[in-house]
């Protein structure tokens, strides 16, 4: 803040010297130019905002303008149509958006910083009923690609700008922006990120509009505050991923997160350590399912023994497994849990208090079975 204009812009790189005197770089005139030339010297630059509901185009807006001016007009318009879901969570009120701020403005800075400037397409920021999507000029970049989108060591296309963007504390310090895109997604137990549709000619991002999973988010903060620190986005990855499955073994879960094996390995050991995953089996047969706090704060208890329960040899074991987790059943809760008619779930029933290991309170239908 104590240089002048002209040290500042040399100090940015947003300037160069030539024998006529100080020339802009590309990266000077995306950050500081006026409008009219950017118009002439990079036709591409710039962005365009699109609003839709339906087949009805509530907004459609072209904007040929510097960086930073386009970034905060994108960034007020998606504010101004992000609602807002308000959970109490202990004492404290917390507002869930619709879609993530963080994962929004990381995916539009990796839109206009690696962007191909060459292309005379502008950045592309569209929201519809089915959600919310950017798109960028230009595949992804050389060594880049979907499955190793999370892991490869992150090079922009156009360094000085990524470097200039990083030093006005725009972008990512550690250039890994892709990993808060991920994270502002899947802490509300929403679906990752679609990268899916990027070819080489765009890099397009989807965040599809769905209600967040608030057992799931309560899951993670309770977890974050017993922890100190925010929970890597990894063992986010691998959570999710055994969210929307219900249930995956090991190698499932690489197959879903494509994280390098020994890496998933420590994630996944120390996510079951934690509590967070529940393991059944042995060695690399193993499956996990979501911690039993999940299904209980939904109060989806039957599910979760149904789920632990898969593969077991004797019925009996999950009805019993059932009574300890819920303190009694019901008729119709074992039916539930073991997808049979109500009869043979009163027989599973009668068979158990007759060896002695349930208790039957009440009478006919209002029957309850607790511990013995």
């Amino acid at each position: 803040m104590d240089l002048e204009d002209e040290d500042l812009d040399k100090a940015l790189g947003l300037v160069r010297g030539s024998p006529e005197g100080l020339i802009p770089t590309i990266a000077g005139i995306l950050i500081l130019g006026k409008e009219r030339r950017i118009r002439q010297l990079l036709p591409g630059a710039g962005a365009v905002f699109q609003h839709l509901a339906g087949t009805d185009v509530l907004a459609n807006e072209e904007m040929p303008l510097p960086l930073l001016k386009g970034f905060q007009a994108l960034l007020d318009r998606f504010n101004a149509r992000n609602s807002e879901t308000e959970i109490t969570q202990g004492l404290a009120r917390i507002a869930i958006p619709t879609f993530s701020e963080q994962a929004f403005r990381e995916a539009l800075v990796n839109a206009f910083c690696h962007r191909d400037y060459t292309i005379l397409n502008r950045v592309s920021v569209r929201l519809s009923d089915d959600g919310l999507e950017i798109t960028s000029p230009g595949g992804f970049v050389s060594g880049v690609s979907l499955e190793n989108l999370l892991t490869v060591e992150p090079h922009p296309r156009n360094g000085l700008l990524a470097d200039v963007l990083k030093r006005l504390g725009l972008a990512e310090r550690t250039g890994r922006g892709i990993d808060r895109i991920f994270e502002g997604n899947l802490l509300y137990g929403r679906p990752s990120p679609d990268y899916s549709e990027s070819n080489s000619d765009s890099v397009r991002v989807f965040f599809p509009k769905c209600d967040p999973n608030i057992p799931f988010f309560q899951l993670i903060i309770e977890y974050q505050k017993k922890l100190g620190s925010r929970i890597s986005v990894q063992s986010l990855i691998v959570l999710s991923a055994v969210l929307f499955a219900k249930r995956l073994n090991f190698a499932g879960i690489a197959a879903a997160t494509h994280i390098p094996e020994l890496r998933l390995k420590r994630h996944v050991e120390t996510l079951v350590e934690d509590g967070l995953l529940e393991a059944r089996g042995n060695g690399r047969e193993r499956d996990f399912i979501l911690s039993p706090k999940f299904y209980k704060a939904q109060k989806r208890v039957i599910e979760h023994v149904r789920q632990a329960g898969i593969g077991a040899v004797k019925n009996e074991d999950l009805i019993m497994q059932l009574v300890q987790e819920q303190g009694n059943v019901t008729r119709s809760d074992v039916a539930a849990l073991l997808g049979v008619n109500p009869q043979i779930a009163y027989r599973l029933l009668k068979k158990l208090v007759e060896d002695g290991a349930l208790v039957r309170e009440g009478a006919k239908r209002l029957s309850v079975y607790r511990l013995a």
